[in-house]
């Protein structure tokens, strides 16, 4: 692995915290308007053309979002310590497999505990699934699973590490996707299609929208669930209020409006996210 200069344990576009594009990248997150995800589109593309994909999750741009979490959830590691107690397959699901950071990125920046290699993105992709009720045994009786926003494509490596055998379908930028199928490839998955392309998404088991659903713009919202309205389980989490638009309004009045009696809808706090007006789980289950 080359070796490059980092700053605050983070690679910065050209290696520089100082450059033009690292000064725009904390710049965007700091005001995270409604060009937040068009400036971080650019800088992200051109991070992967210059920088190592070998160490991408401690990219400042992948920090920045962010899609490697760094704050130690502690209800999050309780659900996921239970959950390995009653079934080990879950300890193969979280387990790094230290592709896209090096060692010393791990136990400087990632590491959660001395005894087990894991990080908080693994345990929050797990958790998430665990709190809404989504076993092994669910997954793997699903042919189709879409992801909205995938970050760097970490829930679809622990889905597949719990059993699922069908196809996953991740809809992301093209520039993050670059990022996933870098990712997918060295992890061995063949079996994931990538779009940024709405009109390609179909009806599937399960649909996946953690943090990413309520950040579109509304009319790229629409024209989404006209293709996966009849999709049977969805997993969403939210917050209430984020770039101007009121989610809370829109999910209660809008996206619920499309489920009638035959699906199960849930609301779960996620009290230890208080950000943006509050956060929450939706889970929609037909019955």
């Amino acid at each position: 692995m080359m070796e490059v200069k980092t700053q605050h344990g983070l690679i910065w576009p050209e290696f520089d915290i100082n450059s033009e594009n690292s000064i725009k990248l904390r710049k965007a997150k700091s005001v995270e308007d409604k060009n937040y995800w068009s400036t971080l589109r650019e800088i992200i593309s051109h991070d992967c053309d210059t920088l190592p994909m070998e160490r991408f999750k401690v990219w400042a741009s992948v920090m920045n979002v962010p899609f490697m979490s760094e704050p130690r959830y502690s209800e999050y590691i309780r659900i996921t310590l239970s959950a390995i107690n009653a079934n080990p397959l879950y300890a193969k699901a979280i387990l790094e497999p230290m592709v896209g950071m090096s060692e010393e990125d791990y136990h400087s920046r990632f590491q959660v505990f001395f005894d087990f290699p894991t990080t908080m993105n693994r345990i929050q992709c797990l958790s998430h699934l665990i709190v809404n009720g989504y076993t092994p045994e669910k997954l793997q009786s699903m042919e189709t699973i879409i992801e909205l926003g995938a970050g760097i494509g970490e829930m679809a490596d622990v889905v597949y590490k719990l059993g699922f055998k069908g196809k996953y379908i991740i809809y992301d930028f093209p520039e993050i996707s670059r990022i996933q199928r870098w990712y997918h490839n060295e992890l061995g998955h063949d079996n994931v299609m990538y779009t940024d392309k709405a009109e390609e998404l179909v009806n599937a088991d399960l649909l996946i929208a953690t943090w990413s659903l309520t950040e579109m713009p509304l009319d790229l919202r629409h024209e989404i669930m006209k293709n996966v309205d009849k999709t049977e389980n969805w997993l969403i989490a939210y917050s209430n209020h984020i770039f101007g638009i009121d989610n809370k309004k829109y999910i209660e009045e809008d996206f619920l409006s499309k489920f009638d009696e035959g699906y199960k809808k849930q609301f779960i706090d996620i009290p230890f996210m208080p950000w943006h007006g509050g956060t929450k789980y939706l889970s929609v289950q037909k019955k």
